[in-house]
């Protein structure tokens, strides 16, 4: 099975995230906090099924939800912000994130 590398990036405030791929749950982690001298809160490698497949990310605390068609083979990171106002931003890329 592939590997989807998930990072966690701005605008975590100490809140649990949930992610899915598909119907299951490949995330969960109780207290997110975005370390603002990197930009990053959590950087995570998961096993996720082959081909596309719905990527659901969860605030449960903000009751927020985004979701978003990922094909690993070509698109195997993933990064995700939240905004000001709480809304998320999700990046698919074939490369590597780089931090400073």
């Amino acid at each position: 099975m592939p590997t989807l590398h998930l990072h966690l990036r701005e605008g975590f405030v100490g809140e649990r995230v949930v992610v899915h791929a598909d119907d299951a749950v490949v995330l969960d982690e109780p207290n997110v906090r975005t370390r603002t001298q990197l930009g990053l809160a959590v950087a995570r490698e998961v096993t996720v099924p082959a081909g596309a497949m719905a990527l659901r990310v969860e605030l449960p605390g903000r009751g927020r939800t985004h979701t978003v068609r990922v094909n690993v083979a070509r698109t195997p990171y993933v990064g995700v912000s939240v905004d000001a106002a709480g809304e998320m931003d999700v990046v698919c890329t074939a490369e590597a994130f780089g931090y400073v």
